[in-house]
């Protein structure tokens, strides 16, 4: 499950077995959750 800041889900995927879940990210909607959230304006994004 991919879940957003807010509490509201992205993805989600089967009850039972495994399942890769991707999602679009808005980083300009993620620097202003940021602002919103004191705790988040720390955080930094990493790439894989």
């Amino acid at each position: 499950m991919i879940v957003d800041p807010w509490g509201g889900i992205l993805a989600h995927g089967p009850l039972h077995g495994n399942k890769i879940l991707t999602v679009v990210l808005d980083f300009t909607e993620l620097a202003r959750i940021r602002q919103e959230l004191p705790s988040l304006k720390e955080s930094f994004c990493h790439s894989f």
